[in-house]
């Protein structure tokens, strides 16, 4: 009866040992569930509120350009586009420096003459070029008919 005894009490220790481990393993699941569950709230929460941050930011932003559109216009400023092609506002003590530094010069790039302006005629019209190629011609016949 000890033999018959002590492989009973091994069964019912095993059993109890694996009702332990079923009763432990769905504690854990059930606490797994819970931390799904609240880190998809979180997620949830956090991008609601991204989206608010994003959306109050895009009308304080325009809230923003259009008082500062408003300001510099009543004080005088002009807009103009930089180098970069962004907009930029000027004040008038600005653009009146920008006058001064500009009107220190003789002449502009475009003012300047080249000799492509004159051979293009361009600059004083198609009739110097033909002179020009009429004395050049002048100049050849000369020395074709002196050889």
């Amino acid at each position: 009866m000890s033999t018959n005894d002590s492989s009973n009490d091994t069964e019912s220790s095993s059993l109890e040992i694996e009702a332990l481990r079923e009763q432990i393993r769905q504690e854990l699941e059930a606490e797994h569930q819970d931390r799904e569950e609240r880190a998809k709230q979180r997620s949830h929460r956090r991008k609601e509120r991204q989206k608010k941050n994003k959306q109050r930011s895009k009308e304080v932003d325009a809230i923003r350009a259009e008082m500062r559109r408003t300001f510099y216009k009543e004080h005088g400023y002009e807009e103009k586009i930089d180098p970069t092609g962004r907009k930029m506002y000027m004040s008038p003590a600005e653009l009146e420096n920008k006058k001064k530094r500009h009107s220190g010069k003789r002449r502009s790039k475009k003012q300047r003459n080249s000799i492509m302006d004159v051979i293009q005629g361009s600059l004083y019209g198609d009739w110097l070029v033909y002179v020009a190629v009429a004395v050049i011609a002048m100049i050849v016949a000369l020395f074709v008919v002196r050889s």
